[in-house]
């Protein structure tokens, strides 16, 4: 069974320090807002599960998120993801990095799709 995206709204603040390494994935999902101003993929598995992520990333852009923050240990999604301003700024472990999409990259992100 293929493993499924996970995508949380998230205030700017919390995504922002959540990024830096200040708050860990549980007080995301705790304190998510109704009205989001970014997005948390808590679960951003490979490529073969990128549509259900995309329309769930559209979906709170169209609820007012305006950012991406998430995780991932896959080169391949970096990659895919880097020409948009995707970018490490925290890391966690040897294996994984926090990542933060800025407004204009997530915007550009989901307009090629």
């Amino acid at each position: 069974m293929r493993e499924l995206p996970l995508v949380i709204p998230v205030s700017a603040d919390d995504a922002l320090a959540w990024a830096a390494g200040s708050l860990d994935d549980l007080y995301l999902l705790l304190h998510a807002p109704l009205i989001p101003q970014a997005v948390f993929v808590a679960v951003m598995p490979d490529l073969s599960a990128w549509r259900p992520m995309l329309r769930q990333c559209a979906f709170w852009q169209r609820a007012g998120a305006i950012g991406l923050i998430g995780r991932t240990h896959s080169q391949v999604i970096v990659d895919h993801l880097a020409p948009f301003g995707f970018r490490a700024v925290w890391r966690e472990n040897e294996t994984q990095w926090r990542y933060l999409m800025p407004v204009d990259g997530f915007q550009r992100w989901l307009e090629k799709f």
